[in-house]
């Protein structure tokens, strides 16, 4: 799940509708979410093709990974096919569901088939087995993948309590509109690699406790962040207000990039009652320069 996770918050991560995450997400995808989300965030894949970031960094890199698993799992080409991917994890499992443009359908899942997916009937739905993770391609413009329980579920109509989806979709128009990519989470973000022991321990303790947490991905020119971090209390946010920016002046002093400082003397930590929100961006020369040193 945390690969999902990464892939939603950092990734490069899609609108929850075609306006953007402040426009929510329309009925069609949010009955497919598990009620019981606590995680959901998604990449804009056809607005990130048309971005200057894309066609100066991304054309001869291709997209990330973990899209490409995405495209893999459901026989689809990411450029081509892929409009929007969105991720939905109950903190256990996760499901990929994605908004698509294929022209032949038939041909697509012929194609899983040729690697070895076998088809199943679920209900009404036709579904492809592979590898422990189930695909469904629903009307031809969506698919779901994932554990077999979860595609059954989304396939079969999602049943039970969901509390925990509404106050995801409730965080979503928090986001600035348009954004390329998004991540919210509620109940705090325990699952972000931090370490258990050492100076980032004290960061993993104040993730975890956080009872909501946003992050917004502009790609428009360069890269823009935006997160906010919503706190139980004003204790709470005071220490993850200075905890942050206690990070931000450790990263100053040991970069080893001169590019970077400019970037960083520019992060932007302010704190209001109980939320922390933090605003950082680096230009696209900088964010180059950055890749091409790797």
């Amino acid at each position: 799940m945390r690969r999902w996770y990464v892939v939603a918050a950092a990734a490069v991560l899609m609108g929850c509708s075609k306006s953007g995450p402040g426009g929510g997400v329309d009925a069609a995808i949010v009955n497919l979410m598990p009620p019981d989300t606590v995680v959901l965030g998604g990449v804009n894949v056809a607005q990130i093709l048309k971005t200057r970031a894309y066609a100066r960094l991304g054309e001869s890199r291709g997209l990330p990974d973990e899209l490409e698993e995405v495209a893999r799992r459901t026989g689809l080409d990411a450029k081509r096919d892929l409009e929007e991917v969105y991720a939905a994890s109950n903190g256990k499992q996760t499901l990929a569901i994605a908004r698509l443009n294929i022209k032949d359908q038939a041909a697509v899942e012929k194609e899983l088939e040729s690697k070895g997916a076998k088809r199943i009937a679920m209900g009404s739905r036709t579904v492809f087995l592979a590898e422990g993770h189930a695909v469904s391609f629903l009307d031809g413009k969506v698919a779901v993948a994932g554990p077999v329980e979860l595609v059954r579920a989304a396939v079969e109509g999602m049943k039970g309590d969901d509390s925990n989806r509404r106050a995801v979709l409730a965080k979503l128009s928090s986001l600035p509109r348009g954004s390329h990519a998004w991540a919210v989470s509620i109940g705090g973000v325990p699952f972000l690699p931090v370490p258990e022991r050492g100076n980032l321990a004290n960061l993993g303790r104040v993730f975890a406790s956080l009872q909501a947490a946003t992050l917004a991905v502009d790609l428009s020119d360069g890269v823009a962040l935006a997160a906010t971090g919503d706190c139980s209390d004003e204790k709470s946010a005071k220490q993850l207000h200075d905890t942050v920016r206690g990070l931000i002046a450790f990263g100053r002093l040991t970069t080893q990039k001169p590019e970077l400082l400019g970037v960083i003397d520019k992060i932007e930590v302010a704190m209001n009652q109980t939320a922390v929100k933090v605003n950082a961006k680096a230009p696209l020369d900088v964010v180059e320069t950055l890749i091409n040193a790797r």
